[in-house]
């Protein structure tokens, strides 16, 4: 649990303030890992955490060095970003297409114009598809 612990307060200073909800998550991550509650619940946990620091990280305007620490948290979670690039095809086992916007040449229909929001993926397990708007 230290490692998450820390990367948790690396990234917290890195947005510049304690982000809401992950204070408590915290908490109850260090009482399960104290009181040997199972792996499963410990991972649910991780999980929810990283579901939270990514919303609110893709929240805000990119930023490096925030992003740098998110994946460090990440990764201590046993977790990895699905960034999704503009222009990109979308790949529906890893991006859920949400809006459309208009196509700037022929060539760019179908292709991701935005990610609205990075995903997760556990090794090969996708636990959260990156959602991403598309060329018309």
């Amino acid at each position: 649990m230290s490692g998450v612990g820390q990367a948790i307060d690396r990234w917290c200073a890195a947005i510049g303030k304690p982000a809401e909800g992950l204070g408590a998550a915290r908490e109850r991550l260090r009482s399960r890992d104290r009181d040997g509650a199972a792996d499963a619940e410990l991972r649910k946990e991780l999980l929810d955490i990283a579901r939270n620091a990514l919303s609110l990280t893709d929240a805000m305007p990119r930023d490096e060095e925030v992003d740098r620490h998110l994946r460090e948290l990440l990764a201590s979670a046993g977790l990895t970003l699905i960034e999704p690039r503009i222009g990109e095809p979308v790949d529906e086992g890893l991006h859920k297409p949400g809006g459309r916007d208009p196509a700037p040449t022929q060539q760019e229909r179908f292709l991701i114009s935005k990610v609205e929001r990075r995903g997760l993926r556990d090794g090969h397990v996708i636990m959260q598809k990156a959602e991403v708007r598309t060329y018309d």
